[in-house]
């Protein structure tokens, strides 16, 4: 056998095999191609791949349906069909730029986006992209969501939320100018009562004096009630500033304020270490003085015996305040915090029925909130979070 022969026979069966790698490498790309689409029409979003000249090479039947198109109607047009037409020659250049520098991204971030059906209407969307190599070629692959329902919904919230908010400040200003007007006829009741009662007590006989008594009670009660209703609404508007407080001062102000029912009561109270908090101050006080006033009122037949602790999770201060009082069933445990909800009647114990909610309306102006365990005859423990006053770190 010659060298020529060899040669050729060599030369020969390279192009055999190189035809045959190339028939393997155009196979290997139809497959992967097939399997590429099979996995985009399977895709539960609408999936639309692209070439870098725009054209969509790839739809799955989710796109379609949401577009409202035939596939073969939408094969080989450009993407800009699918947009809105003040979006077109800027998504030209946005395509640009993802072919230059491929990778995987979402579109519209602080910015909304809207797809246009085949009817020209119009319809919001999320869009992801994602760039996909196939045969040397790199196309873009982009998962199309509808939005409107979801769009729907947080308009509807949002109107709900204001209309919420209004009926809010609404309630607020009534509840102001209601307990506000009324403490001068009140006073005024209250005051020509007591001068029936000094002046004429005497001309009175036993069933008139009861009246009286009964008058001057009832003005009395709606007075404290008018006051603080007239509090309660004011806890949003009338507010300090929230800054860091410390909750320390808060409860021995708080003490304090209550010293003569202490004494009176031999309530003993103990506390541990407290927490600096963000808070107003004179509302955080208020809040204390309430839970520790109702310990003591609501305290059986036992000498009060009240401890409050504090301790932090994550950003949030925790404060617990236990008592021995009676204590309450838990079918009352949500009841207690609405506004003019009452467990006793007045002859057991005195009250308005606001302490609670005012305390929830206090801790929700925090920013926290605030729940209660008990167990009835051995006593009940209030906690209530809110934020914590994080220490600010020092420049080096």
């Amino acid at each position: 056998m010659s060298a020529t022969t060899v040669i050729g026979e060599t030369t020969s069966d390279l192009n055999a095999t190189s035809t045959l790698t190339l028939s393997a490498r155009i196979l290997e790309l139809e497959n992967a191609l097939e399997l590429t689409e099979a996995i985009i029409e399977s895709s539960p979003v609408g999936q639309v791949m692209i070439d870098e000249s725009g054209a969509i090479v790839v739809v799955n039947r989710v796109a379609l349906e949401m577009f409202g198109w035939d596939r073969s109607e939408l094969m080989g047009k450009q993407l800009e069909v699918l947009l809105p037409n003040r979006f077109g020659s800027q998504h030209s250049v946005l395509r640009s730029s993802f072919f230059d520098r491929p990778t995987s991204r979402t579109m519209g971030v602080g910015r909304e986006l809207f797809g246009v059906r085949k009817d020209g209407s119009e319809f919001p969307v999320d869009v992801g992209l994602t760039p996909l190599e196939l045969g040397g070629k790199v196309y873009a692959l982009s998962a199309i969501a509808d939005i409107t329902l979801s769009k729907q919904a947080e308009a509807n919230l949002k109107t709900a939320n204001e209309k919420l908010l209004q009926s809010n400040a609404e309630l607020e200003q009534f509840a102001y100018i209601a307990s506000h007007d009324l403490q001068e006829p009140l006073r005024k009741i209250a005051s020509y009562a007591q001068l029936l009662q000094e002046d004429y007590h005497e001309s009175l006989d036993d069933v008139g004096r009861n009246y009286l008594d009964i008058v001057i009670n009832g003005a009395d009660r709606l007075k404290r009630l008018t006051t603080d209703l007239l509090t309660y609404s004011r806890i949003n508007t009338q507010g300090r500033k929230i800054q860091t407080t410390s909750s320390a001062d808060a409860l021995e102000c708080a003490i304090g304020n209550l010293e003569l029912v202490i004494d009176e009561t031999n309530t003993q109270i103990s506390f541990g270490e407290m927490l600096d908090v963000l808070a107003d101050e004179s509302q955080l006080v208020m809040l204390f003085q309430n839970l520790l006033g109702n310990a003591i009122k609501f305290r059986g037949q036992r000498t009060p015996q009240i401890h409050v602790d504090c301790s932090q999770r994550d950003d949030m201060a925790v404060f617990r305040i236990t008592d021995n009082g009676i204590g309450i069933e838990k079918e009352y445990f949500e009841r207690i915090f609405r506004i003019f909800q009452r467990l006793h009647n007045r002859r057991e114990y005195e009250g308005t029925g606001i302490g609670l909610a005012l305390c929830q309306r206090i801790v929700t102006r925090f920013g926290g909130c605030i729940r209660v365990e008990s167990t009835p005859g051995e006593g009940s423990t209030f906690e209530f979070e809110i934020p914590f006053a994080i220490p600010r770190k020092e420049c080096v």
